[in-house]
């Protein structure tokens, strides 16, 4: 009696664990999902930026940037969760990004302002495309 009880406890065991499996597949589906999603918020924000101009105001300015640091930092959080994800090469393109915003002085024209920051822009554009064709992420 004793031994069948002992069986039957290692067949829910095993049970049990054949089931969960599936949740991990599925975990690593969900989190590809959050990370794809992320990943297109944060090419929309910098997309922003061409809706900046000479006219823009300090205010609009700061709003996008804002929208690209939020979004930035949810494809992070969001990359943490995924196995085989490389956002070494966006990472350093967020960096140099930031770098060239942080060089302009208040001596640079606007004009010259637009040019380093579309650049910048394109830049980190580039190397989310890079990224979101390596994790299979559909892209519009």
């Amino acid at each position: 009696m004793k031994t069948i009880a002992v069986l039957l406890g290692v067949l829910v065991l095993a049970v049990a664990a054949g089931c969960g499996g599936d949740d991990s597949a599925s975990s690593e589906a969900e989190a590809e999902t959050a990370f794809c999603d992320s990943l297109s918020a944060f090419r929309d924000a910098v997309g922003g930026i061409g809706d900046l101009s000479l006219t823009s105001s300090a205010e609009d300015v700061r709003a996008v940037g804002d929208q690209i640091s939020s979004a930035w930092d949810d494809v992070e959080e969001s990359a943490a969760d995924l196995k085989d994800v490389n956002v070494d090469e966006l990472s350093g393109a967020v960096d140099d990004f930031t770098e060239a915003i942080s060089g302009i002085s208040s001596s640079t024209t606007l004009t010259d302002i637009v040019e380093i920051v579309q650049s910048a822009a394109e830049v980190v554009t580039g190397a989310v495309s890079q990224v979101a064709s390596s994790v299979d992420c559909e892209q519009s």
